[in-house]
């Protein structure tokens, strides 16, 4: 999964932006070369600590870097925002659960993705501190039309 801890206390303003990038690489030999199917699930479980809604985005690259443009990736909803307002070592994250789609515009482009990367846009409404107790916790799973489960962790 996608860890993100803030180790130390620091001061953020009303509409400051953050920009959180991963890259999982290497899916080709492993995963996507090796199956049939125009369209793939990625179900995500994200725990937000911070006191701020995010946007999640996901691009598909093929072996040699390039962006897969005949790939659709369908995100149905915000990242939703932690409750926790206050500096506490109680923070009590919100928990998102999505169900993207990764649809084949183009058949055939599935078999090219090599590299998925992930961004998260974070935007916080007021000014406030962040603090090492808030954290972004994301467990990330592919899923095939005919029910074949991965697990993104263990590759």
């Amino acid at each position: 999964g996608l860890d993100y801890e803030v180790r130390i206390p620091f001061m953020v303003e009303e509409n400051t932006r953050i920009v959180y990038e991963e890259v999982t690489s290497d899916l080709n030999a492993d995963i996507f070369n090796t199956i049939t199917a125009d369209e793939i699930f990625v179900n995500a479980k994200i725990l937000n600590g911070f006191p701020a809604d995010m946007s999640f985005e996901v691009e598909p690259y093929d072996v040699e870097g390039n962006k897969i443009d005949g790939i659709e990736i369908l995100i149905p909803e915000e990242i939703k925002a932690s409750e926790t307002v206050v500096l506490t070592e109680n923070v009590v994250p919100a928990e998102t659960n999505l169900r993207l789609v990764i649809r084949e515009l183009v058949k055939g482009d599935i078999k090219k993705i090599d590299q998925l990367k992930w961004r998260v846009n974070v935007v916080f409404p007021d000014k406030g501190l962040i603090s090492k107790y808030q954290a972004l916790n994301m467990r990330i799973a592919l899923e095939l039309p005919d029910g074949i489960v991965l697990d993104m962790d263990n590759l």
